[in-house]
């Protein structure tokens, strides 16, 4: 039996889903992704299940609320907050303080893994017909873009979540950034000095993919910095960031600059402290997974 304050939840975790599918033979386009957009995703369509049967009322709400977006109290286009049970999971680990280094870098890798399947969902497909060893047509899809991705990782936090993103996109060229906040020079705020002590990104001819890859969208800073430096070697078809904690204020900035981005993200949490950290986050991804 539940335990006072506790509450039974059945079902499994859901998102709104959406499905266009299209009428020609030869292109599905169509995107049904596991996690969907905050704005199409009211609290309704919210179905609860927690790992061992059980949680707090509590913590039911704030589930609820993280992966309805209603924690940043507005709609968030382009957005795209991972609600997937084991996602949270990792992401529960990574929090805890008690985490070591190696867990800590594996569990990266894993939402890296997890963030690069729902960006593959959001790329358009095509039909394909195969034969089959017993001589049989099946009908199947592939991804034309697969293969016309760039991924830019930024050093030295994102390593680990870029090799779960490259279990998806093996393929896809890649770019790194050397990039730290001057926190010396910082007053408070929004905006943090961008020091950039390598970079390397591909030359880009406007029909690829960019992922900028980053455990912590927090200020933006960082990010506005690595997109310019992106597009001064060309403008790709769609960019779009893979975060594992996100706050509303850094992806405000973000779209008040360049709305077309997507941002793909485990989590957003509340709020900046004095020092420009996402609180509650998880600390210093870095120092976290490397020391």
């Amino acid at each position: 039996m539940p335990r006072d304050g506790e509450k039974r939840v059945s079902g499994s975790l859901a998102s709104a889903r959406s499905s266009q599918h299209s009428s020609t033979a030869t292109d599905l386009t169509a995107v049904v992704p596991t996690s969907t957009p905050i704005k199409h995703l009211p609290p309704s369509a919210i179905i609860l299940q927690p790992l061992g049967g059980y949680l707090s009322e509590k913590l039911i709400k704030s589930y609820a609320s993280l992966a309805c977006g209603s924690l940043v109290g507005e709609s968030l286009p382009n957005v795209y907050v991972l609600d997937h049970p084991y996602a949270q999971m990792v992401l529960t680990r990574l929090r805890d303080k008690s985490t070591g280094q190696i867990e800590f870098r594996k569990g990266l890798v894993k939402l890296g893994r997890l963030i690069g399947f729902e960006i593959a969902r959001h790329l358009p497909v095509s039909r394909k017909f195969v034969t089959t060893p017993l001589e049989v047509e099946a009908e199947g899809v592939e991804i034309p873009d697969i293969d016309n991705i760039v991924l830019i990782t930024v050093l030295r936090a994102a390593m680990p979540l870029a090799e779960g993103l490259l279990k998806i996109f093996p393929t896809a060229r890649q770019g790194v950034v050397s990039a730290r906040r001057v926190e010396e020079t910082y007053t408070g705020g929004m905006d943090f000095e961008i020091e950039l002590t390598y970079l390397r990104i591909p030359r880009l001819n406007g029909s690829e993919i960019v992922i900028i890859a980053d455990p912590m969208l927090a200020t933006g800073s960082t990010m506005l910095k690595v997109v310019e430096e992106v597009y001064k070697v060309g403008k790709p078809k769609r960019l779009m960031f893979a975060t594992v904690i996100s706050t509303k204020q850094g992806i405000s900035r973000v779209h008040t600059v360049y709305p077309e981005i997507e941002i793909f993200t485990v989590a957003i949490d509340e709020k900046l402290n004095e020092r420009g950290f996402i609180v509650p986050g998880l600390g210093d991804a870095g120092d976290r997974a490397f020391g």
